[in-house]
Parts: C-alpha cells; sequence; structure tokens
C-alpha cells in the first residue's frame, strides 16, 4: 500500500511535468520572484500529485479521520492551487483561509492545543479561547512555513518525509495506527516527489501540496498531543523544528533590518547555503548545481532534531533541551555563513579546503582553475 503511494505519486508527477511543458510552454512568472532559487521553468504541481496519491490510497485502505482530515485541508489546497496557476493573493488573505481551516478542523474534531509544556502557560491554556487562538496562530505558522522552504531541490519535500516519518514512529509507540498510518501514507507518497524533485528539479511541491502538507502535519501533532497526554510538546517541536525556525528567524531578521516581515528576500537559510557554495568555488559553481548541494548540506542538520524528538518523545526536559541546541545551532550556522562570505581571507583558505566538495560538480578544467586559485568571487 505504502509502495504502491510512492509510485502513485512519482507517476503523478510526471505526468504533471509532461502536460506543463507541452499544454502550458512551460511559462514560469515565479522566476522573476526575488526568492526563486531555481532557473529554468519549472511545473509547482508535485504536492498535488502527493495529494492525490495520499487520496487514493486512502480510499483504497479506508481510515474515516484520515479521510476527514483532507476534507478540512480543501480551503488551504484551493487557495495554494490558485497561487500556482498564477493567481496572487495578499499574506492577509493566505492567513486568513488557514485560520479558517484551522478552526473548521477544530471545529470537525473538536480539539486544540491545550498544552506547551511550560509552568503556567499551561494553566492558562486551560481557557478553551486562549487554547484555540494558539492553535490558530501554530498551525497557520506551519502551513506557511513549509512553503516557505519550497523551491529548493529537495528541501521541503525531504523535511515533510522527515517530520512524517518521525510522527509515523511516535504513533506506532503508543499505539495509533489510524494516525501511523496516514503519517507513513504522507512519507511514501511524498518520497515519491522527492525522487522528481532532487537533485534535478523537474518539479516542486508548490503552494497547494507545501499549504496542505503543513496543515495534515500540525493536525497529526495535534492528534497525537490530545490523545497522549505523555508527548511532549517540545518533542512535537522538535519534529518540525527546521521549517518553524525558518520562518521565525526570517521574521525577526526582517524586523530588525525594518524590513516588512511579509515580505519574501533571499536570506532563507537555504538561500545563503546555496550562495555559500557558489562562493567558496569562486563563482564556478552554477546555481543548478548549488541548489540540490544546498539542501544536501540542510538536510543531515534538519534530521538532527527530528532524531532527538523521536527519541524523548515523552521526556519534555531533555526535548526541550533538544530545541535550545537546535536554536543555538541554527544561529550561530548562519552567523557563520555571513561571516566567511563577508571575510575575503577566511573565503579563500575555505574555497580550498572544500574544493573536494564542490569540485566534483565542476568541469576538469574549472577543478584545475580552482585547485591553483581557489579565489572566490563576489
Amino acid at each position: 500500500m505504502y509502495i504502491l503511494a510512492a509510485i502513485l505519486s512519482a507517476t503523478l508527477g510526471l505526468l504533471f511535468i509532461w502536460a506543463y511543458h507541452a499544454l502550458f510552454n512551460g511559462e514560469d512568472r515565479h522566476l522573476l520572484a526575488p526568492q526563486a532559487s531555481h532557473q529554468l521553468p519549472t511545473p509547482r504541481f508535485g504536492g498535488v500529485a502527493v495529494l492525490l496519491a495520499i487520496f487514493i490510497s486512502i480510499l483504497i485502505s479506508g481510515g474515516k479521520i484520515d479521510f476527514t482530515l483532507l476534507i478540512c485541508t480543501v480551503p488551504v489546497f484551493i487557495l495554494g492551487l490558485m497561487e500556482d496557476f498564477g493567481r496572487s493573493t495578499a499574506p492577509r488573505i493566505r492567513l486568513a483561509i488557514a485560520a479558517i481551516a484551522t478552526l473548521l478542523g477544530i471545529t470537525v474534531f473538536g480539539i486544540w492545543i491545550e498544552r506547551v509544556d511550560v509552568p503556567g502557560i499551561d494553566l492558562a491554556f486551560a481557557w478553551a479561547p486562549l487554547g484555540i487562538l494558539f492553535t490558530v496562530f501554530a498551525v497557520t505558522g506551519l502551513v506557511h512555513a513549509i512553503n516557505l522552504i519550497d523551491g529548493v531541490n529537495g528541501l521541503a519535500s525531504g523535511k515533510v518525509i522527515l517530520s512524517s516519518g518521525a510522527l509515523a514512529l511516535i504513533a506506532a509507540k503508543f499505539n495509533e495506527p489510524l494516525i501511523a498510518h496516514l503519517a507513513t501514507l504522507v512519507m511514501f507518497a511524498t518520497i515519491g516527489l522527492f525522487i522528481l524533485n532532487f537533485p534535478l528539479g523537474r518539479i516542486f511541491m508548490g503552494d497547494a501540496g507545501a499549504y496542505s502538507l503543513g496543515f495534515i502535519l500540525g493536525w497529526m501533532i495535534i492528534f497525537l498531543m490530545h490523545r497522549q497526554p505523555e508527548i511532549s510538546a517540545w518533542a512535537m517541536l522538535c519534529v518540525i523544528f527546521w521549517p518553524v525556525m525558518d520562518t521565525v528567524f526570517a521574521i525577526g531578521r526582517r524586523r530588525f533590518s525594518n524590513g516588512r516581515a511579509d515580505q519574501p528576500d533571499r536570506l532563507h537559510f537555504h538561500q545563503l547555503i546555496m550562495r555559500f557554495w557558489q562562493i567558496m568555488s569562486g563563482g564556478r559553481l552554477s546555481k543548478t548545481v548549488a541548489n540540490p548541494l544546498a539542501t544536501a548540506t540542510i538536510l543531515p542538520l534538519a534530521a538532527l532534531p527530528v532524531f532527538g524528538g523521536v527519541v524523548f518523545v515523552d521526556q519534555p526536559m531533555a526535548s526541550f533541551l533538544v530545541v535550545a541546541a537546535a536554536v543555538l545551532s541554527f544561529w550561530l550556522t548562519y552567523a557563520l555563513a555571513i561571516f566567511i562570505i563577508r571575510r575575503r581571507r577566511v573565503r579563500r583558505y575555505l574555497g580550498r579546503m572544500t574544493l573536494p566538495i564542490y569540485g566534483f560538480f565542476l568541469s576538469s578544467e574549472h577543478r584545475l582553475e580552482a585547485s591553483q586559485r581557489a579565489t572566490p568571487a563576489e
């Protein structure tokens, strides 16, 4: 069943790729966006393929809760699909629709986040309106956080695979078969997309997929926390740490620099790492190569807090320390990358040090030139 979901996702993805280039002439307005990380027209319907694969698999295998959750996902899916087809919406409208979808889920399931494992705050969450408000904030944030890391080949789909796989393990450990089943379906269906998305970036997840998968991940976490009080809220944050941290960091960075928090830029972590590899190569590494290389650099880092969340799933203090260490590591890595990029001598030295890594992707002529000079270009 799970292998079928992966095959369906990959097959539908290939069909969308063909249709995009054959029927729509491969036009891509997203190439003009300031945050664009790709250079060639690329379809953005990979997430639709994932969701269709999940839906078909659920119809075959059954699962009342799974199907109901997909119905609640419809508002964010339609919103994302409109954007994937080129109709832009204001940030406030996107946030409002995600909030409405979350409220729909709260109404249907009758549950929300009632604790965050912080003394005092948990007591305040006993008041239902506060817990509902926080749930809307958290799920809406995650919906958009997944979307922010889409565009670098394999990063968004790779992070969904890590998070859904972790949730499947946690659900199985706490004897929650329906959640484990849905999480495993999400993981395998996303693997089908990952194969097409990494390293060549033939298709992206797109807004419809990112919004919907973020929504589903958020609600699986709510289900687990509601049914299993032993599960640490900090462990759940570990599972989805990377996109959440990237979003929070971006908002803080833009506010600090007197910019608008809802406006895109090219300073997200993955964009910085792309630029890092291009600079280390002295400008010889194309964006086409630096894009998947950034994902290969980031995904192992993103997997560490997920692993910590699974290991310490029922230990609030330990999982809190994992989150704290992950936050510190994220900030230090980002600051170190900025420091290296701005220091010519450091760049020159590290350019030679990292030649065995990026040199694998250079032509023999450029590899020889890099080994002789290794002087980064501005």
